[in-house]
């Protein structure tokens, strides 16, 4: 079970980043049109869209959750190493599955709320806001299943 958990979390660290990099040069770009847009028609046109507001909400949420996970997958993040001490490979192994323990404390505890996000289509809070909250919300425990999922299987030498 472990070996091909290993080679599913390899697979995803090689085809992971440029499907998410290729999501995100597209989002970022929607990302800066849809804030020039709204911000001429809010000074230009005395006119702006909740639409408008909820994208630019939802798509930098995206951005920032794609964000965390590329950083970690290409092992570009902040890391404080405090098993150090540690040489053995169990060890490191052991660090790794501890560290991955409040990603997944966070996966099991978001399912009730996303549940729940999704059987009402949860969208803008806003009157004429935008739908689809519910997708924006359940990219973050699906990331963060990934993290732990690399924190356990990911790298042989944790370094």
């Amino acid at each position: 079970m472990g070996s091909s958990v290993y080679k599913m979390a390899l697979f995803f660290k090689r085809f992971l980043p440029e499907l998410i990099g290729s999501i995100s040069i597209f989002l970022l770009l929607a990302f800066v049109l849809a804030v020039l847009l709204n911000t001429v028609l809010r000074y230009a046109f005395d006119a702006g869209s909740v639409k408008f507001e909820d994208f630019i909400s939802y798509s930098f949420a995206v951005l920032m959750i794609f964000g965390v996970l590329v950083a970690f997958i290409k092992n570009k993040h902040v890391r404080v190493n405090m098993f150090s001490v540690f040489d053995a490979s169990f060890y490191k192994q052991l660090a790794g599955v501890l560290s991955a323990i409040p990603f997944i404390v966070i996966v099991f505890l978001s399912v009730p709320a996303i549940s729940f996000s999704w059987s009402i289509f949860e969208g803008s809070r806003e009157p004429d806001g935008l739908g689809g909250l519910f997708i924006v919300k359940t990219l973050l425990p699906i990331s963060f299943g990934f993290i732990a999922v690399f924190l356990c299987f990911g790298r042989k030498d944790h370094s």
